[in-house]
């Protein structure tokens, strides 16, 4: 990675997304609007133009976390873990043991948002 780009994410850092002025339960400014979070992104895609030029983008930024994983091993995981739990997850609300309501009530709230 060259040193400027280092240096620029080294020096970077991630602001609130929420406006400072923004009142109590008021929808906050999209993340992506804002001029700290827009930085982060573009930082992000230098870094990956960097380390994976070629490929999937993601892979430079999961070897960050994780040495050696790809995408492609993460999607088979996820692959495997949903086989097993989607069955389960059907059973179980299948089976009345699972109280709705505070899922019901919290897809309400996002939507009365908008």
């Amino acid at each position: 990675m060259p040193a400027e780009l280092r240096a620029a994410m080294g020096a970077h850092r991630v602001g609130s997304p929420i406006p400072s002025g923004s009142k109590p339960g008021r929808r906050a400014t999209s993340p992506v609007s804002c001029p700290s979070w827009k930085k982060t992104l573009e930082l992000q895609r230098r870094y990956i133009e960097c380390m994976a030029p070629e490929g999937e983008p993601y892979d430079a930024l999961l070897d960050d976390f994780e040495q050696g994983l790809t995408v492609v091993e993460v999607r088979r995981i996820f692959d495997r873990l949903k086989q097993a739990l989607i069955p389960l997850v059907r059973a179980a609300v299948g089976s009345g043991a699972v109280d709705d309501a505070s899922g019901a009530r919290c897809a309400a709230a996002f939507r009365s948002r908008g």
